[in-house]
């Protein structure tokens, strides 16, 4: 079951840019654009997930690191584009005037909120006697996700990434639908090992 929900989550994220996309017009008369690099971003992070539940978290010492970083440089980009041309009042954030310390810093507490939520749906699992949906694997595993989560925002805010990553959008939306066939196919591969 665990399995087939987190596929649903997945699979519902890769298309959230288009339907943000279709609905921004009508609801907010604001138009809308990401580029494919989005979708594939999200769908990346999804797959590395996925395969995770599939049994190299438990396998792969370092499988959760590389998902945390991938999933957390994710938030940190949409966050930090955000900041930087969505017309954020800056003096909001008390601490720091700079887009990149803030999204490095929000980052990091959509982290903690995560594993907030993480432990959250454990206890509600067990309590309900169902098979837990997100698992923790090792006592040291919420530190070092959190950690991880720090290394993904500092990737994103000390890289160009659009220069980094110039692919013709041909391959991005090639990618983009192996990603989603991928979606649909991996709750059926469950007895993949690494």
């Amino acid at each position: 079951m665990a399995i087939v929900v987190n596929a649903v989550a997945s699979l519902a994220a890769v298309w959230i840019s288009q339907c943000i996309e279709l609905l921004a017009p009508v609801l907010f008369w604001v138009s809308v654009s990401f580029r494919p690099l989005l979708s594939v971003w999200i769908g990346v992070a999804g797959c590395l997930h996925m395969i995770g539940m599939i049994g190299w978290y438990d396998t792969v010492w370092w499988w959760d690191h590389v998902t945390h970083t991938v999933s957390a440089a994710l938030i940190a980009a949409l966050l930090y584009a955000w900041l930087l041309v969505g017309g954020v009042d800056m003096r909001l954030f008390v601490l720091t005037a700079s887009p990149a310390v803030a999204a490095v810093v929000l980052t990091l507490a959509t982290g903690v909120l995560w594993e907030v939520v993480d432990q959250a749906v454990r206890l509600v699992c067990e309590r309900l006697g169902i098979e837990r949906v997100l698992k923790q694997y090792r006592w040291l595993d919420t530190p070092l996700d959190i950690v991880f989560d720090g290394v993904g925002a500092l990737l994103v805010v000390t890289t160009d990434f659009d220069s980094s990553f110039r692919c013709s959008s041909r391959f991005l939306g090639s990618l983009d639908t192996c990603c989603t066939v991928g979606w649909v196919v991996s709750p059926f591969a469950c007895s993949f090992q690494p």
